[in-house]
C-alpha cells in the first residue's frame, strides 16, 4: 500500500504532502480544486508518461515522491524480484519502498527507487500491479475481450493452469519451428546454417559468461561509489590513528596514567593488558585502512570499460531478443540448432516424436484450463448478479460466454486435438471469452460495448472489483470519480461496495458524492487558494465538524444550510452503524 505522497511544483501544486492510510480514503473538494492532480501525480510515480506541461509555471522541475510498503504477498515477491535484478534489495517483512521522480524543464528526468537511479521502464515494470488506477474512462477497458479473459482467469484462479499451458505452447512452437527449419530445401538449410554461424561468431566475439551481468553491475556500483568509500575510510583512519585525539593516542595516554599504579595494585595488570591489546588492535585497524586508502583510487578507465561491456551485452541481448543473462544459453541454443541443421535427417525423426508427445500434453492442458474456465464462468455470472443487485441494478444479469478460438482471432494459435476434437490453442488457451450484460428482463444479453452506459460500466467494474477482492493481488485501488454517472440510492450502494473492497485492499476514491464520502474511514479535502498572484492547492484531513461541513457542502452546493448539515450528520451516523 502507499503511505505517503509528496508533490512539488506539479501543475498548480506548489508543495503538497499527503499521508494515506489503510482502509477507504475519499478525496473531495470543489470542481476544479485539483483533486485529480493527486491521481495524475500517482500515475507519474508509477512510471506514466511525463509531460512538460505538468511543471508549475516558473519552476525548474516538477517532482513526485511516494512511500510504499510491500507486504508479504505474491505481488510483493514479484516486485522484490524485479528490483533485485537492478541491484535494489528490499528489507524483509513489510519492506518500505521510496520512489522519487523528477521532470525537469530541460534535460532528462530522473527516477530513484530507494535512492538508486533506475530507468522509467524499470520503475513501470517493477510497480506494475502495485496500484490499480481506475479513472472515469478506464472502465472502458472492460469492453475489451482480452481483459475479460484475464478477469475470468483471476476469478477462477486459473493462473497455474494457464502458465502450464503457456509453457507447453512455447515448447510446441519451438519444436515446430525447428522442424520447419530442418524440412526446408538444401539451399535454405545452407542459408540458415550460414546465418547461425554468423550469430554464433557474433556471440563468440562478445563471449558472454554466466553470471557476468550481475558481477559487472556490482563492480559498477563499487566504482561509482569510490568517493563515498574513500571518505568513510579516511574518517575511520583519522579517528583510529591519525587524529591528535585518536583512539591510539587516547589508549597510549591511558597506559601512561596506569603504569605508576601497577606496583601499588597488581590486579590492574589485566586492565593494562586489555588497554595494550586495544591500542594494538586500533593500530592494526588504522594500518589496514591506510592500505585500503593506498589502493583506493578512482578508476574512470575501468568504469568506462565496465560501462562499455554492459552496453555491449545489453545491445547483443536486444539483437537476439533475450535478457542479457540469457546470452550464454542463447549461444548454446543456437549451437544446438546449428548441429541439428547439420544432421537434419536423424533430428527430424526425433522431432516428429517430440511434437506428437507435446501436442498431447498441450491438448490435455487446454482441456483442463477450458474446464476450469467453464466452471468459473457460471460462478462469476452469479456473483456479479448479486453485486449488481447491491448496486441498484437488481434486474441486470451477467453472462460469460465461452467459444472456441478461431485462427482469425489469434494467428499464433496451434492446431491441437482437445477432448477428441481438433482445436486452435493459443498461449492463453483454446477459448475466447466475452462478458454479456442483460440490463433488463426480457432483453437478450449483449456485449458490454453495445449495451452498457457509462454508469452501468462503472458499476459493473466496481462489482467485478468486489467479486475479485479476495483473489486480486493488487494492494491499492484508486477510483477517480468512477461514481460520476450515478446518484441517489445508487450512490450509497456504490459507497458500500467501495467500503467492502476496502476490507481487503487500500481504497482511495476521488468523489463528488456525499453518500460515498460519508462511508469512508478517512476524508481528505482538496482546496485551491490564491497566494499572492499565484494559485496554490492544499489537502486537509477532515474530522468531526469539518467533515460534517464538507459533506453538507456536497449536499447543498454553493450555500450550506442547516438542513444539509443535519442530513450530513445523518449520513455519518448511518455509516458508523
Amino acid at each position: 500500500m502507499i503511505h505517503h505522497l509528496s508533490i512539488r511544483n506539479f501543475a498548480i501544486v506548489d508543495a503538497l504532502d499527503v499521508a494515506l492510510a489503510p482502509g477507504m480514503t475519499v478525496i473531495t473538494g470543489e470542481t476544479g480544486a485539483g483533486k485529480s492532480l493527486l491521481v495524475d501525480a500517482l500515475h507519474l510515480l508509477l512510471g506514466g508518461r511525463a509531460d512538460l506541461d505538468l511543471i508549475r509555471r516558473g519552476a525548474a522541475e516538477a517532482s513526485v515522491a511516494g512511500v510504499f510498503s510491500l507486504g508479504r504477498g505474491q505481488q510483493s515477491q514479484r516486485v522484490r524480484a524485479a528490483l533485485e535484478q537492478v541491484g535494489i534489495a528490499i528489507a524483509a517483512g513489510d519492506g518500505e519502498l521510496l520512489v522519487r521522480r523528477s521532470v525537469p524543464g530541460s534535460g532528462r528526468g530522473r527516477v530513484f527507487v530507494n535512492d538508486v537511479l533506475v530507468t522509467v521502464g524499470t520503475l513501470a515494470s517493477a510497480l506494475d500491479g502495485v496500484v490499480d488506477i481506475m479513472g472515469q474512462h478506464e472502465h472502458q477497458s472492460l469492453t475489451r475481450r482480452d481483459n475479460q479473459l484475464e478477469l475470468l482467469d483471476a476469478y477462477g484462479r486459473c493462473g497455474e493452469l494457464r502458465a502450464a499451458l503457456g509453457g507447453q505452447h512455447d515448447r510446441l512452437r519451438e519444436l515446430l519451428e525447428e522442424r520447419s527449419v530442418l524440412a526446408r530445401g538444401e539451399s535454405e538449410k545452407v542459408a540458415r546454417l550460414e546465418f547461425l554461424q554468423f550469430q554464433l561468431a557474433e556471440l563468440a566475439e562478445i563471449d558472454p559468461q554466466p553470471g557476468e551481468l550481475a558481477r559487472l553491475d556490482d563492480e559498477r556500483r563499487r566504482l561509482g561509489s569510490i568517493d563515498k568509500l574513500r571518505d568513510s575510510a579516511v574518517a575511520a583512519e583519522e579517528l583510529a590513528y591519525g587524529d591528535e585525539r585518536s583512539a591510539c593516542t587516547l589508549l597510549a595516554e591511558a597506559l601512561r596514567h596506569l603504569e605508576p599504579a601497577l606496583p601499588l595494585a597488581p590486579e590492574l595488570a589485566g586492565a593494562r593488558r586489555c588497554l595494550d591489546e586495544a591500542r594494538t588492535l586500533a593500530s592494526e585497524a588504522a594500518r589496514d585502512l591506510g592500505h585500503l586508502l593506498a589502493r583506493l583510487e578512482a578508476d574512470p578507465e575501468r568504469l568506462a570499460l565496465v560501462d562499455e561491456r554492459l552496453s555491449a551485452l545489453r545491445r547483443l541481448a536486444r539483437k537476439h531478443g533475450v535478457e542479457p543473462d540469457q546470452l550464454p544459453a542463447q549461444a548454446a541454443r543456437l549451437a544446438g540448432e546449428r548441429d541439428a541443421v547439420e544432421s537434419s535427417a536423424a533430428r527430424l525423426a526425433e522431432l516428429e516424436k517430440a511434437i506428437a508427445a507435446v501436442q498431447i500434453d498441450l491438448g490435455t492442458a487446454a482441456s483442463a484450463l477450458g474446464k476450469a474456465r467453464r466452471e468459473a464462468a457460471g460462478k462469476l455470472g452469479r456473483d456479479c448478479r448479486r453485486e449488481l443487485a447491491a448496486l441498484a441494478m437488481g434486474e441486470a444479469a451477467v453472462e460469460v460466454t465461452i467459444e472456441p478460438l478461431s485462427p482469425r482471432a489469434d494467428p499464433s494459435a496451434l492446431a491441437v486435438v482437445v477432448d477428441g476434437t481438433e482445436r486452435r490453442v493459443a498461449r492463453s488457451g483454446a477459448e475466447r471469452v466475452e462478458l454479456m450484460l442483460q440490463a433488463n428482463p426480457g432483453e437478450a444479453a449483449r456485449p458490454l460495448s453495445k449495451v452498457a452506459s457509462g454508469g452501468e460500466l462503472s458499476r459493473l467494474a466496481l462489482a467485478l472489483r468486489r467479486v475479485l477482492a479476495d483473489r486480486d493481488p493488487v494492494p491499492t485501488y484508486v477510483f477517480d470519480e468512477v461514481d460520476a454517472a450515478v446518484g441517489g440510492a445508487t450512490a450509497e450502494a456504490v459507497g458500500k461496495a467501495l467500503q467492502a473492497v476496502a476490507c481487503d485492499h487500500q481504497v482511495i476514491c476521488v468523489t463528488h458524492l456525499p453518500q460515498v464520502a460519508a462511508l469512508a474511514d478517512h476524508h481528505l479535502r482538496v482546496v485551491k487558494r490564491a497566494a499572492g498572484k499565484r494559485t496554490a492547492v492544499a489537502v486537509e484531513a477532515l474530522g468531526g465538524g469539518e467533515r460534517v461541513e464538507e459533506i453538507a457542502r456536497m449536499l447543498a452546493g454553493a450555500e450550506t444550510t442547516d438542513s444539509a448539515r443535519r442530513h450530513a450528520r445523518t449520513l455519518l451516523r448511518s455509516a458508523r452503524t
